[in-house]
C-alpha cells in the first residue's frame, strides 16, 4: 500500500471517511436546529422593533412608486390580464412622476442610451417612457402599438394595436416591471432603508447561527473533552492534533473560524446576503470535502486552520505530550523507562501504512 507522508503516535488511527461524514451530517442538523430555534424564538422578537417598522416604510415606499398594490393587506404588483391598463399606468407613473420626486439626484441631468444628456425634467416623460422602457414609438395615447409578427412576438416599431388584455401583452408589461422594480430597488432613498432592513434580518440569523454553531462545535466538545461533538461520539470519533496529541481548547475555536467567515458575510449590506452566505457555504463544502480526500491525514479546511486531524476514538489512545507516550509505550513494551531514549521519536513512534 502507498505509504503516507508523515507519522503518527503508535496508538492513533485516522478516521474513515464514512463516520466522518456521519457525524459531520448529525451536527450539521443539531446545529441547524438550534440556530433555527433561536432564530424564530428568541432573536425575532428581540429585532421586531427594529425590523417592522422598516418593512413597514419599505411597504410604504414600493406602494407610493405605483409598482405594488395592496390586496387583502399583501403587497403584490399588477399581474393578471384584466390589469393589464393598470399595469402599464402603474409603470409610467413610476418613472414619469415617482423618480422625479424621490430621486436624490433629480435634479442633475440624466444620460440617454445615445449618450445624450438631457434634463430629467425633460427626461421622464410619456414619450420617455415608451421609447426607453417599452422600446416603442409613439405618444401617450399609443403604448400599445407594436409591431406583430405572427402571433408571438413583439417588435419596437409600432404597426397595429394590441389587445391591452392579451395575454402577450402582460408578458410584455412583466418584462418591463421587472426592469422598474430593479431600478426601485437602486435608488438611494430605498437601498437606505432596504440595507438596513436587511442588516437586522440578517443579525438575527448570524446571531442565531453563531450560538447554534458554538454549542455544537464548542461547547459540547469542551465539555466532552477531545473535540468529541454529538455526532462524533455518535460514530465513535475524536478530534487530536496534526501530530496525533489531545487537542487545546483554542483549537475549538480555530476550527470554527471558517465557518464563522462565512455566516459573518451575512451582514454584508447586499440584496441577497443570504444566498450569497449559503452558496459560499456549500462551495466551502465541496472544497472542504475535496482537500479532505487528496490529504493524507484526511484534513479539511478547518483541519488545516486549527492544526486537528478526525481520529478514531474506538481504536486510538491519545496522549498530552510525548513524554507521557513514552511512558506508556515503554511500560507496553516492557522496556524499563532509564532505557527509553525521552523525546527521541524513532523509538516512540512508527510509520503508518
Amino acid at each position: 500500500m502507498r505509504q503516507r507522508k508523515y507519522t503518527l503516535p503508535r496508538h492513533t488511527n485516522l478516521a474513515n471517511q464514512g463516520p466522518r461524514l456521519g457525524a459531520f451530517l448529525v451536527d450539521m442538523a443539531i446545529a441547524l436546529a438550534i440556530s433555527l430555534g433561536l432564530i424564530f424564538f428568541c432573536f425575532r422578537y428581540i429585532f421586531k422593533g427594529k425590523v417592522d417598522p422598516l418593512q413597514k416604510k419599505m411597504d410604504e415606499m414600493r406602494l407610493a412608486s405605483n409598482l405594488f398594490i395592496e390586496d387583502n393587506g399583501v403587497i403584490t404588483y399588477y399581474s393578471t390580464k384584466a390589469d393589464n391598463l393598470q399595469f402599464k399606468n402603474g409603470i409610467e407613473y413610476f418613472y414619469t412622476v415617482y423618480i422625479p420626486v424621490v430621486d436624490e439626484n433629480h435634479d442633475k441631468p440624466a444620460k440617454l442610451k445615445d449618450g445624450t444628456e438631457v434634463n430629467k425634467a425633460e427626461y421622464f416623460t410619456v414619450e420617455w417612457f415608451n421609447k426607453e422602457v417599452l422600446q416603442i414609438e409613439g405618444n401617450g395615447a399609443s403604448f400599445f402599438e407594436y409591431q406583430k409578427d405572427g402571433e408571438n412576438e413583439l417588435k419596437d416599431k409600432p404597426a397595429i394595436v394590441i389587445d391591452e388584455s392579451s395575454e402577450l401583452t402582460n408578458k410584455f408589461l412583466q418584462s418591463a416591471w421587472a426592469q422598474a422594480n430593479y431600478d426601485l430597488n437602486h435608488l438611494e432613498s430605498f437601498k437606505k432603508v432596504n440595507n438596513e432592513h436587511g442588516f437586522y434580518s440578517s443579525l438575527e440569523v448570524v446571531l442565531g447561527s453563531i450560538i447554534g454553531c458554538s454549542l455544537t462545535y464548542i461547547l459540547v466538545p469542551y465539555l466532552f473533552k477531545n473535540g468529541v461533538t454529538l455526532g462524533k461520539k455518535a460514530f465513535g470519533l475524536c478530534l487530536a492534533t496534526s501530530d496525533g496529541y489531545t487537542i487545546k481548547n483554542h483549537q475549538l475555536f480555530m476550527r470554527m473560524m471558517p465557518l464563522a467567515v462565512v455566516i459573518l458575510s451575512m451582514l454584508i449590506p447586499i440584496w441577497s446576503r443570504i444566498v450569497v452566505a449559503l452558496i459560499t457555504y456549500m462551495i466551502l463544502l465541496l472544497v472542504t470535502f475535496a482537500i479532505s480526500m487528496s490529504s493524507p491525514k484526511r484534513a479539511s479546511i478547518h483541519d488545516l486552520v486549527a492544526r486537528t486531524i478526525v481520529v478514531d476514538a474506538r481504536t486510538s489512545t491519545l496522549f498530552n505530550d510525548s513524554t507521557e507516550e513514552e511512558i506508556y509505550i515503554a511500560n507496553e513494551d516492557g522496556i524499563p523507562l532509564e532505557e527509553t531514549a525521552r523525546g527521541e521519536e524513532p523509538d516512540i513512534k512508527y510509520e503508518k501504512y
